[in-house]
């Protein structure tokens, strides 16, 4: 699908879009006149960010979110297609034999290893730089301070008092 549906189905901007896929994402493939072609896959995950900032979750976490599912998705493909192998050489078997589980996981680790770095080197190309850009941090001002001083004395007195039984007596 084109960038013009993308908006259209998820409703979100074209620089939104542009913004998510240069953060790694979103992967759309390109066609021979090199233009984007988006997938149900990226439309699902522009949905998923879109709700996410919707409940005010930072754009980091949302891409830490994103890459961990993408991460997590990679792997059971891996297992997939391993148990796939596994069948294939051992046709009478249910299962992995616990016997053959060291070598299973071993092989696991090394094939996901080598995805990740195909994974990492594919968002570096996408201009990934490996960083997440925080926001500026300022000094806590006098404002800061007082609030958290008040912030714990009412917190101290809910502690000490017995404030809704206060609060209770007081309104009747």
């Amino acid at each position: 699908m084109t960038i013009k549906e993308l908006e259209e189905r998820t409703g979100m901007t074209r620089a939104n879009i542009r913004y998510y896929e240069q953060e790694g994402l979103l992967a759309p493939a390109r066609k021979e006149n090199g233009y984007r072609s988006y997938s149900e896959e990226d439309c699902e995950n522009l949905l998923k960010i879109k709700l996410l900032r919707q409940l005010r979750v930072p754009s980091m976490i949302v891409t830490m979110l994103l890459l961990t599912y993408r991460y997590i998705a990679v792997m059971m493909e891996e297992v997939s297609v391993m148990t796939v192998a596994y069948h294939l050489r051992a046709p009478g078997q249910k299962g992995v034999h616990y016997s053959a589980w060291g070598s299973f996981l071993g092989q696991l680790l090394l094939r996901s290893m080598d995805r990740a770095e195909e994974l990492y080197s594919s968002m570096q190309l996408r201009g990934f730089g490996g960083e997440f850009w925080y926001a500026e941090v300022k000094k806590a001002g006098a404002g800061d301070v007082l609030y958290g001083v008040g912030a714990l004395l009412l917190f101290a007195l809910c502690r000490r008092y017995n404030v809704a039984g206060l609060l209770g007596s007081w309104m009747m």
